[in-house]
């Protein structure tokens, strides 16, 4: 059997502001561009509303909502997909926190992953995670290069194999 190869780059303005009591809102607009192997380009629009606080001097608390156009592959056909996605992170010192991530894909069963996090420099940024179902590893390392964050993220699933992911950040203007 032949695995279905894809590649995907997404293009997106964040807009973010600051409300009293450190709570932060913001949207994410955006569009993803897919590349099947065997297939044509598919250009989808997505949306990432979402709400982040701090519930105390180390526990900070997110939550959102992620509205994306999915598209079929061999065929013309698109429907609308939410995901509600909400996080807890616990400081446990200033360079170590851990987290917790659940997330709901409409039509699927809820799932969670607990993630690492280690900042050893400002510079320099290292999360480990783990599913156990479905059974899924995650490692992100980022680095700043100048004004620019790069990310890479790399996931190990029994399924699907390794995936690969690069990132590139501008710089926010606060």
């Amino acid at each position: 059997d032949k695995q279905l190869a894809v590649s995907e780059s997404l293009v997106g303005i964040q807009l973010v502001q600051s409300l009293a009591n450190e709570v932060d809102v913001g949207a994410i607009l955006g569009i993803k561009q897919a590349t099947y192997v065997g297939y044509k380009k598919t250009k989808m629009p997505f949306a990432n509303l979402g709400v982040q606080t701090f519930l105390g001097e180390k526990v900070m608390a997110s939550f959102a909502l992620r509205l994306a156009q999915q598209g079929l592959v061999a065929g013309e056909k698109r429907f609308v997909n939410s995901i509600v996605l909400a996080a807890t992170q616990l400081n446990v010192n200033p360079s170590a926190a851990l987290c917790l991530h659940v997330q709901k894909v409409e039509q699927f069963p809820m799932e969670w992953m607990a993630l690492v996090s280690y900042r050893p420099a400002r510079k320099f940024y290292f999360q480990c995670g783990f599913s156990p179902s479905p059974q899924w590893w995650s490692f992100q390392f980022s680095y700043l290069l100048g004004p620019y964050k790069a990310g890479f993220n790399t996931s190990v699933h029994p399924l699907t194999g390794l995936l690969a992911l690069f990132s590139l950040q501008t710089p926010s203007k606060k």
